[in-house]
């Protein structure tokens, strides 16, 4: 039950966020009258957000409160943007891409970032930056 509150938690944060950042990035695009490129400026917004949303459901796996699966996203900005970009344009196909897009991008998220997280699992910033992952996991030689 957790689980669904914190999806639901997310959600409204992502959508919140994504709309301060379109507005907040319109208005320069609106005073260089290059309004052209907002639509792929708010493409990629959209698309990031929805990354973290797919992303965050792996982050809570290891405990991680939102604003730790928040920062940990923006690490890895380029992996959120790929899920999300790739997710975002299949939910673009009625029906079948909503399933597909689901899937396919909840098995992305988390075979990459479970290589990631084991990438920076040796590394003693993980768990300066998450310190109850340490609690969790037992680790034979954190000072290397």
């Amino acid at each position: 039950m957790a689980t669904q509150f914190r999806m639901i938690g997310v959600v409204f944060v992502c959508a919140i966020m994504d709309n301060v950042f379109r507005t907040i990035l319109n208005i320069p695009f609106n005073w260089l009258g290059v309004e052209a490129m907002s639509p792929v400026l708010f493409f990629l917004v959209q698309a990031y957000f929805a990354g973290v949303i797919i992303v965050d459901n792996y982050n809570e796996v290891y405990h991680m409160s939102l604003k730790q699966s928040l920062a940990y996203c923006w690490q890895y900005a380029g992996v959120t943007l790929v899920v999300g970009s790739l997710v975002t344009i299949l939910f673009l196909i009625p029906v079948l891409g909503v399933i597909v897009g689901s899937v396919l991008g909840a098995v992305i998220a988390a075979k990459t970032m479970n290589e990631l997280y084991l990438e920076d699992f040796d590394r003693e910033w993980v768990f300066k930056r998450y310190p109850e992952k340490s609690k969790e996991v037992k680790v034979d030689n954190l000072s290397t």
